[in-house]
């Protein structure tokens, strides 16, 4: 029987991976208790004083944004897409268009262009057209709420955001 290469810390790339964290991100646990874990203890305190606090959803996304800031240089923060983020909006829009999945309605049918499986291109080149965001944590947190293929980020993630937003 062969024997596996040691999983590394997505931060560190030194240490092996803690698997007792509770997440899907493969991070060492000096990072984790360092990068991730530090807001956890003031939410808490919050939740039992009874202060507003963030939703799990949002929780993620800080998770992911802080990820994303200890993997990269100082002064080069690069930021998670998420439906939380400030330009949320315009990438559905770019991904439900000619450059993304070109949706269009023929004949009383929805029609679209999609790799399926786990094809995510269109999406990653709208991302890295963007600038400033980290592509490898966007997919991440897509796949972590369903969003496996291009048309499906739209789909699982995109449209229950829209009928929880309208009356």
């Amino acid at each position: 029987m062969r024997k596996r290469k040691q999983r590394l810390c997505c931060i560190c790339k030194k240490r092996p991976v803690y698997y007792n964290n509770g997440l899907l991100w493969k991070v060492c646990k000096r990072c984790y208790h360092k990068q991730v874990w530090v807001h956890r203890p003031s939410i808490m305190k919050a939740r039992k004083m009874g202060l507003p606090t963030p939703s799990d959803d949002e929780l993620r996304a800080f998770r992911l944004s802080m990820i994303a800031r200890a993997r990269c240089p100082r002064g080069k923060l690069k930021e998670v897409m998420t439906p939380a983020h400030d330009k949320w909006n315009e990438f559905c829009e770019r991904l439900e268009g000619p450059e993304g999945c070109n949706f269009q309605m023929n004949s009383q049918e929805v029609t679209w262009q999609c790799g399926g499986g786990t094809d995510k291109s269109r999406a990653k080149a709208i991302l890295k057209s963007m600038g400033n965001m980290d592509i490898k944590g966007s997919m991440e947190y897509f796949e972590e709420h369903g969003g496996c293929c291009d048309c499906e980020i739209l789909y699982n993630i995109a449209a229950p955001l829209k009928q929880k937003l309208t009356p």
